[in-house]
């Protein structure tokens, strides 16, 4: 346990170390959710109204299909990860599911490449005769970039998991489960958004 300059521990217990990680990950994760969910408001604001003054075009290609591919491969890392905390709280390894939610992460990185690089080109065709709805893709953009960019966060959480959390070491763990299944959730909605605001 950590200790103050004049050699008191910081916290009185194990309990109550925990209890402060998890009231910090709760906040980051909270602020996290704000942040989206401004997005999310801001690109459907934009949507709409584009639509309703005809500057939206007709023709705007649907998400790609392999974005289903990678909301499933997301949820089952979300189950492998749910699996480790399971095994770290009875003192068992969980490394192994840890893994395997990593090589989800990694497969899930690699089908929301494909997406982009598939799904980019046509939109750009799309909207050639409506520039105004570059105003509402710039959102989309934001959202789907944000995501990408805490997922890399969480993958590089997941490697440093591997190599130095132990056996029983809920607290080690805890708080990158909590951003990972986080990250699921998020996604989850950004999808149905690109669902429903075409």
């Amino acid at each position: 346990m950590n200790t103050l300059p004049e050699g008191r521990p910081v916290f009185d217990s194990d309990r109550a170390a925990g209890a402060a990680v998890r009231l910090g990950m709760w906040l980051f994760v909270s602020g996290l959710a704000i942040i989206f969910i401004s997005t999310a408001i801001a690109h459907v604001t934009i949507r709409w109204q584009l639509g309703d003054q005809g500057y939206w075009p007709p023709d705007m290609p649907g998400p790609p299909m392999i974005l289903g591919v990678s909301t499933i491969i997301l949820l089952v890392s979300s189950v492998t990860m749910w699996k480790a905390t399971q095994l770290t709280d009875r003192g068992q390894d969980g490394r192994p599911w840890i893994g395997l939610t990593l090589c989800l992460g990694l497969a899930y990185a690699v089908t929301q490449t494909v997406a982009w690089l598939d799904w980019s080109p046509q939109v750009e065709d799309a909207i050639k005769l409506y520039p105004d709805a570059r105003l509402a893709l710039t959102g989309f953009y934001v959202m789907t970039g944000l995501h990408a960019l805490h997922a890399l966060g969480g993958l590089i959480s997941l490697v440093w998991v591997l190599t130095m959390v132990t056996p029983g070491n809920r607290h080690g763990l805890w708080p990158h489960a909590t951003y990972w299944h986080f990250l699921d959730i998020a996604w989850v909605f950004v999808w149905l958004l690109l669902l429903l605001a075409r």
